[in-house]
């Protein structure tokens, strides 16, 4: 992550991301799955975070594919 974000010196302490830098591996990471999905490779998405545990299923299950939203 540290690539991702500004220097402390330039922001105060605050934790800014690099929005181009974001962009760039985020497509990249696009394209990959994109690929991998289309030769009918499996995932598995992963959030237990109380936030994340609806998307997490909802995506898996949209996909048909396996998830884990619960610390065991």
């Amino acid at each position: 992550m540290k690539e991702f974000i500004v220097p402390k010196r330039l922001n105060k302490n605050a934790h800014i991301i690099d929005i181009v830098k974001t962009q760039k591996y985020l497509e990249f990471a696009y394209s990959l799955v994109e690929k991998l999905a289309a030769k009918g490779v499996s995932f598995i998405f992963v959030g237990t975070k109380r936030q994340a545990k609806k998307t997490v299923k909802e995506a898996a299950e949209r996909t048909n594919s396996l998830y884990v939203s619960e610390r065991w």
